[in-house]
């Protein structure tokens, strides 16, 4: 018997994931309209990833299935600048 299980690795660090499904999800990493979704979370590039990444793209289903979360969803600890986050609005009254 092998030394890998069905559902991940022999040292239950999580799941193993083929050549292929890895260089899926690198195009997705580099890809400017998922990182723009993730970075941003708001615009049409956000709301096109969210519409397109799961019924069409194989590159958004491989960086699903790889790093566990969905295309756009931000990456943990990466922080979004203040102005960029949802529902964010300049007081410009303070500036006077």
């Amino acid at each position: 018997m092998s030394s890998r299980t069905l559902h991940g690795s022999a040292n239950g660090t999580g799941m193993e994931h083929g050549r292929l499904t890895r260089m899926l999800a690198a195009v997705c990493v580099h890809c400017t309209l998922c990182r723009h979704a993730r970075q941003r979370q708001r615009g049409l590039a956000y709301m096109v990833v969210c519409k397109v990444e799961e019924r069409l793209c194989p590159f958004c289903r491989a960086y699903q299935r790889v790093y566990g979360r969905k295309a756009h969803e931000p990456i943990p600890g990466e922080n979004v600048p203040e102005d960029e986050k949802p529902g964010f609005s300049a007081d410009l009254t303070e500036l006077e």
